[in-house]
């Protein structure tokens, strides 16, 4: 396998106009370990709407009657309500996984044969 050493002009011209997670992948085969650490931190998402939500639940699990509860049962509240919360998500979409027509055939196919006895 060819690696493309860091300090090419093409690697340098690369790094201006591609996004850095995919220059990583391109041109970071010559460190191996640094490569995978860089690509995995810069393919997150830079978003705060998680730490948004989560202040939210806590401000809605914490109210007047509740405000003595300590630290550690107010988490576990919140990672209930939250877990509930996505349970129920996940619930309400009646997802099921379709079946080809050859899973189909198998099925039928031994629903039909009977086991021959000598």
């Amino acid at each position: 396998m060819v690696y493309i050493s860091m300090d090419t002009p093409v690697a340098k011209a690369a790094a201006s106009t591609m996004p850095a997670y995919q220059w990583w992948l391109n041109f970071g085969a010559s460190v191996p370990g640094l490569q995978e650490f860089a690509v995995r931190i810069l393919s997150q998402t830079a978003s705060s709407s998680e730490a948004e939500r989560n202040w939210s639940l806590f401000g809605f699990v914490q109210n007047d009657r509740r405000c003595s509860l300590k630290s550690e049962t107010l988490e576990k509240m919140v990672f209930i309500h939250a877990n509930t919360k996505l349970i129920d998500k996940i619930r309400d979409v009646c997802y099921e996984e379709p079946s080809s027509s050859w899973e189909l055939e198998l099925e039928q196919g031994s629903e039909d044969s009977t086991p021959e006895t000598e």
